[in-house]
């Protein structure tokens, strides 16, 4: 996997309540933060490869997911 920053366009999963793959834009990076220890990731969905009605829901709402770093599959050019 690339390394990635904010602001880059990126290919992610999220895990909860199932698997939910998205593509994205890095907003936030935060490491052993907020009680949760580890690398934080928070993406802005915006758009998905086949519909997910809670990805949809994210992007409609314009509301971000917080992933771990791993969970960055790769950097979108």
């Amino acid at each position: 996997m690339k390394a990635f920053k904010v602001g880059d366009k990126v290919r992610a999963v999220f895990r909860k309540h199932g698997r939910h793959e998205f593509i994205g834009i890095v907003k936030e990076i935060e490491t052993d933060k907020h009680a949760l220890p580890g690398t934080w990731v928070s993406v802005l969905p915006t758009e998905m490869r086949k519909y997910d009605e809670h990805v949809d829901f994210m992007i409609t709402e314009k509301l971000c997911f917080l992933i771990p770093e791993c969970d960055v599959l790769e950097v979108i050019e």
